[in-house]
């Protein structure tokens, strides 16, 4: 689960090797990293976070992440009792 405290990096996509394996960038290897989101996903998360509410909370971003990470569709804050 995210939080503001945690420390997140953005790097190249994982390359896939012949034998059909994702192959990540060293740094993500050598930091043993995970992957929570493609960028068009990430991207496509926030965009739609500002799409719904006028001035968007750090909380409000993460909770739209850590939904979709659960249920891949996008966090409808107004059915989540959350504000527009």
């Amino acid at each position: 689960m995210l939080t503001p405290e945690v420390v997140c990096y953005l790097e190249t996509y994982p390359t896939i090797s012949s034998d059909d394996k994702d192959v990540y960038p060293n740094f993500v290897v050598m930091e043993s990293l995970e992957l929570l989101y493609y960028g068009e996903q990430f991207e496509d998360v926030l965009m739609n976070v500002q799409s719904q509410i006028e001035e968007p909370t750090t909380d409000e971003y993460i909770s739209a992440l850590d939904y979709y990470s659960k249920h891949d569709v996008f966090m409808d804050f107004k059915s989540q009792g959350g504000r527009k």
